[in-house]
């Protein structure tokens, strides 16, 4: 393949993935807005189709679940803390990337810590904590992202006790990040203001993640200290 046949593959590969990224982003969207308006147990994914203008197979291309329709414009990727843990400069553990990576949401205000006032994203997270089904998604996501994470663990640390230690971990990390976010939604829901939160979250998240650490590092687990990796 000539380097100018090479080039125009990369340009065509990146033009329909911006091209699928705007049809996701257009699917969601019109999504949203109709279960804002009438509910979300009232919109059918075919009534979502018709606004999107596309076919509900296309819908279900991109979104697996209806839920998947809502829980994609406020939460991050499951498979994120494994990619963070994967990613992580040299020297840096896995407790102490997957704390810079929320410090990093929290200071972006991201949907997924709980601090962001936008009032579209304040309106999707009531409707989430209002909708059964929309709470049980959230909940796969969870299990999904805490599989992930204990996976890439594992690598880290090898099978210890049959690869349990890496899932406890995984579990408690994504555990306390849930729980901080969780009270910064509460918070925010109830009216505090929204810098006054910003600045609490961050303490308390440096505070809680201090404790996991010291709890972990009494067992003596070796990717606790931060270690030189090498590409």
């Amino acid at each position: 393949m000539s380097v100018e046949t090479e080039s125009k593959t990369v340009e065509i590969l990146g033009l329909r993935e911006r091209k699928k990224r705007r049809t996701r982003e257009a699917i969601a969207e019109a999504a949203v807005g109709l279960f804002l308006r009438d509910g979300f147990d009232q919109v059918s994914v075919s009534h979502v189709a018709a606004a999107a203008d596309v076919s509900k197979v296309t819908v279900f291309n991109y979104f697996p679940a209806k839920e998947d329709l809502v829980l994609s414009r406020v939460l991050h990727r499951s498979d994120l803390a494994a990619e963070v843990v994967r990613q992580r400069p040299s020297g840096h553990s896995p407790l102490q990337a997957l704390e810079r990576d929320y410090l990093r949401r929290l200071t972006a205000r991201e949907p997924s810590t709980g601090v962001c006032a936008d009032e579209y994203v304040m309106a999707i997270q009531r409707m989430i904590l209002a909708t059964p089904s929309l709470t049980l998604r959230l909940t796969h996501h969870m299990l999904a992202s805490e599989a992930s994470l204990a996976e890439a663990l594992t690598d880290e640390m090898g099978e210890t006790l049959n690869g349990v230690v890496a899932r406890v971990a995984a579990a408690q990390f994504l555990a306390t990040e849930r729980a901080l976010a969780n009270r910064n939604l509460q918070r925010l829901l109830a009216g505090v203001d929204p810098d006054q939160l910003y600045r609490d979250a961050i303490l308390e998240a440096e505070v809680c993640y201090g404790v996991i650490a010291r709890g972990i590092e009494s067992t003596g687990c070796r990717w606790v200290v931060p270690v030189e990796r090498h590409a």
